[in-house]
């Protein structure tokens, strides 16, 4: 989802609030995204030592937003467990659960590619980044279907630059992935490809 900023504007509901900790280990810091079934936090890993700024390691946690989502949870970490060796997507951390919030933890990333446009001063990426990222994602869909899955659901906000890394690309979102069809299937990867290189 986009960026919505620090949860303490937000006038809405929220699932979690800043200083809330998940499994008494994933302090809340800020909401910084939502999509149709879940909401996604800036957490800091409370077990983990502090690092030179101070701060305890943050991570990224998507929290669903009913207890019955929790199978779109449990069906993202089997996707993100099938793909933690191609290095195209953010690494899986845990799935949990405190009370009835049933939560998914994974490395924090940088800003999405729709994002990334609308803070350029003239809304627009350069021919340069365009052309990088681009082929980054091409890759990334394939490694993708190299593991079995088809992604569904390829566009900007769902396209990651890494945190420290602003020149790697992660794909995110993974609700509605399926199962590659076999190869004489009507399934065209080359589709997705083409579209990826649009972006």
């Amino acid at each position: 989802g986009d960026d919505d900023g620090d949860a303490t504007t937000v006038n809405e509901q929220n699932q979690c609030h800043s200083g809330q900790t998940l499994g008494s280990r994933w302090r809340v810091r800020r909401r910084v995204g939502k999509g149709t079934f879940s909401e996604i936090y800036e957490a800091a890993d409370m077990k983990q030592e502090r690092g030179a700024d101070g701060r305890h390691p943050h991570v990224a946690i998507k929290v669903a937003r009913e207890g019955q989502k929790r199978s779109m949870l449990l069906h993202e970490e089997e996707v993100l467990k099938a793909l933690q060796d191609s290095q195209v997507v953010p690494t899986l951390v845990e799935l949990g659960r405190d009370g009835s919030t049933h939560y998914l933890v994974m490395q924090l990333l940088g800003e999405n590619l729709s994002n990334m446009r609308r803070l350029t001063p003239d809304k627009r990426l350069s021919l340069r980044m365009i052309t990088l990222l681009g082929v980054q994602i091409a890759e990334a869909i394939g490694k993708m279907h190299d593991c079995g899955y088809i992604h569904r659901d390829i566009k900007p906000s769902n396209c990651c630059i890494g945190l420290q890394d602003e020149s790697t690309c992660y794909l995110l979102d993974f609700g509605l992935v399926r199962a590659r069809a076999a190869r004489s299937s009507s399934a065209h990867p080359s589709f997705s490809l083409r579209r990826a290189a649009r972006l």
